[in-house]
């Protein structure tokens, strides 16, 4: 997507785990912008693989797994940089600094202990694809039961993937002088 079709413009734009999967999220978020009413909103919510690498960096399976799924995703195309694609790309298309927030939510919930297992069984067809091995995380089908074996060793929480959000209002002169 680098365009988007005319008609009225929005008081905000929002968007959550998307800008990532584009190949260029600053064309993206330009064709956006364009749309934005002045003094409008950009608000986006993306992934951070820093902050779940970064907490699960004690649990060697765990990170495994999330090391071979953001190999996967680059391989891919996907970004895992998004604070920086965010910040940079408000900046390029003239909005202003965007406020960012970086969170990675631990807990022992089932969910949160999970989450990571469910992704790499998802993108598991994708390692043969793109040549990944993962012959270092063993059998696909005690995955779970070892990754919670790992969690319960070691008495730890669970991370997951760290999100990202950024948010910036359009100038309301520069937007007005545009739209006229």
């Amino acid at each position: 997507m680098t365009t988007v079709p005319a008609g009225a413009p929005f008081d905000a734009v929002v968007g959550r785990l998307i800008l990532q999967f584009l190949p260029n999220p600053t064309s993206a978020l330009r064709s956006l912008a364009a749309r934005v009413r002045p003094g409008g909103v950009l608000a986006f919510h993306e992934a951070n693989w820093a902050g779940f690498l970064s907490q699960a960096a004690h649990l060697p399976l765990r990170s495994r797994c999330g090391a071979l799924i953001v190999e996967t995703l680059q391989r891919s195309g996907a970004r895992i940089d998004m604070e920086r694609a965010l910040f940079r790309g408000c900046l390029e298309i003239g909005f202003p600094r965007p406020e960012l927030r970086l969170e990675t939510p631990v807990g022992h919930d089932l969910e949160t202990r999970r989450w990571i297992h469910d992704l790499f069984l998802t993108v598991h067809r994708r390692f043969d694809e793109f040549g990944i091995s993962v012959a270092s995380v063993g059998e696909r089908h005690t995955l779970f039961d070892r990754l919670e074996a790992e969690l319960d060793a070691t008495r730890s929480y669970a991370a997951c993937i760290g999100l990202v959000g950024a948010w910036a209002r359009g100038r309301v002169g520069a937007w007005a002088r545009r739209l006229t």
